[in-house]
């Protein structure tokens, strides 16, 4: 599945975020690694506002439609809010089968999405932002891929921080 071995993709990755100064750049190249290392279609990045209680649009690549249609979330809205609010990652590996159909949004359905995987960016024992992953067909991620989403999740927390 990953052409490489998890820690020479590590080090390629840390390598390319560590060098990097502008944030917005830093999260650019993450979106970009995690689009080709994981084989996914879509990647949101949302920082958590200075207040606490909503969640920025920070960076995004593959959707169709406009990702910036919810530029801001309260951490209280959809599976973004709720990583945010746990502190834990969230996967649905086919969201035609989630027993809450109401949190699915109409965005989420139009892009044609099937997989979902959030993961809090956490630095210092708070949340810093969440990272948002999308599939159009459904997936199930072995824990090579996992592991490496949480590298690159921890490498975008310290950068965010």
């Amino acid at each position: 599945m990953i052409k490489t071995s998890i820690a020479e993709l590590s080090l390629q990755a840390y390598a390319r975020i560590s060098t990097s100064i502008d944030l917005q750049n830093t999260l650019g190249i993450l979106v970009d690694q995690i689009i080709e290392q994981l084989k996914v279609d879509a990647v949101n990045v949302y920082l958590i506002t200075a207040n606490s209680q909503f969640l920025e649009h920070a960076s995004s690549r593959g959707f169709r439609l406009s990702p910036l249609k919810f530029p801001q979330l309260r951490l209280s809205d959809g599976f973004a809010g709720r990583v945010a609010l746990n502190g834990r990652p969230l996967m649905i590996e086919n969201l035609s089968t989630f027993d809450d159909a109401l949190e699915i949004s109409e965005h989420l359905h139009d892009e044609g999405f099937a997989f979902y995987y959030g993961i809090p960016l956490i630095e210092k024992g708070q949340v810093k932002g969440i990272l948002d992953i999308y599939h159009r067909s459904e997936m199930h991620p072995e824990r090579e891929w996992i592991n490496f989403l949480n590298t690159l999740a921890t490498q975008a927390a310290i950068a965010i921080d």
